[in-house]
């Protein structure tokens, strides 16, 4: 038997019911029984088709809409599709960095492990005033095997910047350069996610009406020669 990953790609608040089993020369495929689709996004089912090497004179597809709550005043469009498993694999790269600043990711850090003062202009006195600058936190991630986890975190203070100078009239006249104690270059851990390759074949596409009136007893099936 062979397993394909049915999808339902929709966007709208329905109810999806497949046929009921039957018995003689036809084989009913379910899928997709009762969902309440409520959400934007991708529905994935397993589904057993039947052996390569059967004989068919006519495939169909029931696809069955119903209003679980009559408040749907939008139209949608609604796809399914058959994800044929292939057998073979393919990755994805994920890069993690080695090293967050306040969260952010930094080509290079420059920062000092001791405090540091930044320059101003006070109003008041009109002169060049300071005060501490405040802190960053520089947060490590060491592991290879969990590289989205934090393995350490510090405090620092910012470094490799300029204080300015200012004369009375808060003009800039001069710099100090504030050098950093640390220098710490950004690198990558490149992880590979592996899955495994599915061919995507469309099987059907509906737009939903608009849903506002009916009630929740409204139904319609959709037929599909597919």
């Amino acid at each position: 038997m062979k397993k394909i990953l049915l999808s339902l790609l929709v966007s709208c608040l329905c109810l999806v019911n497949q046929s009921k089993a039957a018995t003689g020369d036809t084989i009913i495929v379910q899928a997709h029984q009762n969902y309440v689709i409520n959400w934007y996004g991708t529905y994935n089912q397993w589904t057993v088709f039947p052996p390569a090497g059967t004989s068919f004179s006519k495939i169909l597809m029931k696809y069955t809409f119903s209003q679980p709550q009559p408040n749907t005043e939008w139209d949608y469009t609604t796809n399914v599709f058959a994800n044929v498993i292939t057998g073979t694999y393919d990755s994805t790269l994920t890069q993690y960095p080695y090293f967050t600043m306040n969260g952010n990711v930094l080509d290079t850090a420059f920062y000092n492990t001791s405090p540091v003062y930044v320059y101003f202009f006070n109003s008041t006195t009109q002169t060049t005033d300071s005060a501490f600058a405040s802190t960053l936190q520089f947060t490590e991630y060491n592991d290879n095997l969990n590289p989205a986890f934090a393995t350490d975190s510090a405090i620092v203070y910012p470094g490799n910047y300029y204080n300015y100078i200012y004369n009375s009239s808060g003009v800039v006249v001069d710099s100090v350069y504030v050098p950093a104690s640390e220098i710490f270059p950004q690198q990558f851990h490149n992880i590979y996610t592996v899955f495994e390759v599915k061919d995507p074949f469309e099987l059907g596409r509906v737009m939903t009406p608009y849903g506002g009136y009916f009630s929740a007893s409204w139904s319609f099936n959709y037929w599909f020669d597919v």
